[in-house]
């Protein structure tokens, strides 16, 4: 029996593989079973918007790095570039700030003496490794003196100003009663905390060691400054404040070096993870496929599959390489299975015609059906809808065989999601489909005013404002821009029987009350003056705005194992 955190690549190696000595690899072709998350683990629902719901309440603590910190980095490529780290940009001294202000705010809350940590990792060289170590020695040392001696500093300043404007506020947001301390009780726990803070350099050239167990008495508070041996194989103790650089689209490994992942009971709210606006996008994509696959393997499982079979659904989702191309030589993957999710455009290309085309073939689509179009209301809601049921499937899938999705973004792509239709029109589903186009309703929140729109024959009274918190992912000279999830919670579900499903909260289940032949399109003329649109500069007006697209798929009996290679090595 194995055991791993990282079952990506174990089901993509060869089936057959053995040698003499070893004999047969360690593919598992008996059983998987995922385990059940445990009580108090803080894992990605809590970092990310998993359920990518556009009115998820809960504040981000992710805190992209901008310009400043990412040139730093990015021309540091080899072990020879280690002088290039001349000094701490300004986002790897606010991370030291944030992490003493936790350290501060842990105590104060009952929990001294517990150990605290903080992760930089920013290269796998270690000559890098060592020249970021003295860097961040040579800042830490300044800011414990400026601390205990100079109340009226500009570090003491900034940590105020911190803590008053990014601690508190996301504290007071998190859910929870949260107790609140006002500065000056902070400040006090400062002078006397942060003296006991060690930094250390975690690699095979440094004689520093994370020895949890030698300060289990009086907690160990340290920051860590290191690479793969950090990001990889060792347990933070305490973790809290990551400020993380490298970058990998692959899901093993974006798995392992996600070290942030862990129990922070009485703290969650205090965790911040510094690092690139690509790194953070990845992430929360992956996060997203987790869930998800989670829930396939779950349903495989019930099914009495086996792992050869779980395999199929992992290559069939539409989010990221899985693993590395040496691990996936054996695996061909042609074609996604879109049963009972929830697909939605978060990238989008940064050039005007991009937009444009995207507004001609919606407005195509609005012209055909423009004589089926009802407005409706769910509830005491404020958002308006125009919707068009028992839409046949031909106009949808010129519609999507047209429509724009960013190309190599893995997110949502246009020409899967076509494929799939076809594949299952030819057993009787998703022939049929419910067409809605999305109003929006400009809040006090957002601070804008409403957007008219011309989409073909239909006049909407405002644009839909999504991507107000976009800027987080840096977006700014971006060649693609993610606004993140744009389906508010239960728009999907717009054209089901709202009291069948009012007590429902599992989404998998609702989805299964629509029927198979039955599919959902929703379409949304989104706000161009959002802060993350109006950036581009673009000359967007009421008959061009950016239009993103969420489609509901319900559940399919659609065979899965006849339409996929899943791995080259199992007949």
């Amino acid at each position: 029996m194995g055991y791993t955190a990282t079952p990506f690549a174990n089901l993509l190696i060869s089936a057959e593989a053995k040698t003499e000595d070893e004999g047969k690899d360690l593919y598992p072709k008996d059983f998987l079973v995922g385990l059940p998350k445990p009580k108090e683990y803080c894992g990605p629902e809590e970092f990310f918007n998993v359920e990518e719901e556009a009115d998820d309440p809960r504040p981000s603590l992710i805190r992209p790095l901008r310009d400043a910190d990412i040139e730093v980095f990015t021309g540091i490529k080899t072990k020879g570039d280690a002088d290039k780290f001349e000094e701490v940009p300004p986002q790897m001294e606010e991370s030291i700030l944030a992490f003493l202000l936790t350290i501060a705010v842990r105590n104060l809350r009952g929990q001294r003496n517990k150990h605290n940590s903080m992760l930089i990792h920013t290269s796998r060289f270690k000559d890098v490794q060592s020249s970021v170590k003295d860097g961040v020695d040579k800042v830490f040392r300044e800011i414990i003196t400026q601390i205990q001696y100079n109340e009226k500093s500009k570090i003491v300043n900034a940590l105020k100003e911190l803590y008053e404007t990014d601690i508190i506020l996301t504290s007071r947001a998190w859910p929870g009663d949260i107790k609140e301390y006002s500065w000056d009780e902070v400040y006090q726990e400062l002078k006397e905390s942060s003296n006991k803070v060690s930094v250390f350099e975690i690699n095979g050239n440094s004689k520093d060691a994370l020895d949890y167990h030698q300060y289990k008495e009086d907690g160990l508070n340290v920051i860590a400054v290191g690479g793969d041996k950090l990001s990889r194989g060792l347990t933070l103790e305490g973790l809290s404040i990551t400020y993380y650089f490298r970058n990998s689209l692959m899901y093993d490994t974006l798995m392992q070096m996600g070290r942030w992942f862990g129990y922070r009971k009485g703290y969650m709210d205090l965790c911040r993870i510094y690092t690139t606006a690509e790194i953070a996008s990845n992430f929360e994509h992956l996060a997203i496929a987790m869930i998800e696959l989670r829930r396939e393997f779950d349903r495989l499982a019930k099914a009495k599959k086996t792992p050869l079979e779980y395999a199929v659904k992992m290559l069939s989702h539409p989010t990221m390489t899985l693993t590395s191309p040496l691990k996936m030589r054996n695996a061909s993957i042609t074609n996604v299975i879109y049963r009972l999710t929830l697909q939605q455009t978060r990238i989008y290309e940064n050039k005007e015609s991009f937009f444009s085309h995207n507004m001609k073939v919606t407005e195509a689509l609005i012209n055909k059906l423009s004589s089926d179009f009802k407005k409706i209301r769910i509830g005491s809601g404020k958002t308006g809808y125009y919707m068009a049921q028992k839409v046949g499937v031909d106009k949808v899938l010129t519609f999507l065989s047209e429509y724009k999705t960013s190309q190599g973004a893995d997110k949502v792509d246009s020409t899967k999601i076509v494929n799939y239709i076809r594949q299952v029109n030819d057993i009787g589903e998703l022939l049929y489909w419910t067409v809605a186009v999305v109003e929006g309703d400009p809040s006090d929140k957002s601070g804008l005013e409403k957007f008219p729109v011309r989409l073909g024959t239909l006049e909407i009274g405002s644009a839909v404002v999504r991507g107000v918190n976009a800027e987080e992912y840096n977006n700014q000279g971006q060649a693609k821009i993610d606004i993140r999830a744009i389906v508010a919670s239960r728009q999907e579900f717009i054209d089901l029987n709202q009291a069948e499903i009012k007590n429902m909260k599992d989404k998998q289940e609702i989805r299964k009350l629509r029927p198979n032949e039955n599919g959902m399109l929703l379409i949304y003329p989104l706000h161009p003056k959002v802060k993350v649109f109006d950036d581009l500069g673009f000359a967007f007006c009421e008959n061009m705005v950016p239009i993103g697209i969420g489609i509901s798929f319900p559940d399919s009996v659609l065979d899965d194992s006849k339409i996929y290679e899943v791995n080259k090595t199992i007949k």
